[in-house]
């Protein structure tokens, strides 16, 4: 009897519909998990502010190479983050051109 030893397929893994940003200590399995810093392992560390960020593509473990695109997500989170962000501007212009049309866009602040 030949046993096959499943191979981890990350062209498989299906991307969420939801980005987490900031997402630190609440790294989320459910969403794409966005932070300014490396130190809690998020999927894609960025700075959120990045004017080119829309078209850039990030190296991820969980789901391969992902292009950040236009109108990618349904819903995004973001808690305790804001306040935290110099260029707010530029962060939120790319929050609203990366969240689809009729989208939820849940911010948490102190």
């Amino acid at each position: 009897m030949e046993m096959s030893n499943p191979v981890e397929d990350r062209s498989e893994a299906v991307l969420p519909v939801k980005l987490n940003i900031g997402s630190g200590k609440d790294f989320r399995s459910d969403c794409l998990n966005l932070d300014y810093s490396d130190y809690w392992s998020p999927d894609i560390q960025v700075d959120l502010s990045r004017k080119d960020l829309v078209g850039s593509c990030f190296p991820t473990d969980r789901f391969g190479e992902v292009e950040i695109k236009h109108e990618m997500f349904d819903e995004i989170i973001c808690n305790d983050v804001i306040e935290h962000i110099p260029d707010l501007v530029s962060a939120m212009t790319n929050c609203l051109n990366v969240l689809k049309f009729g989208g939820k866009f849940n911010i948490l602040v102190p």
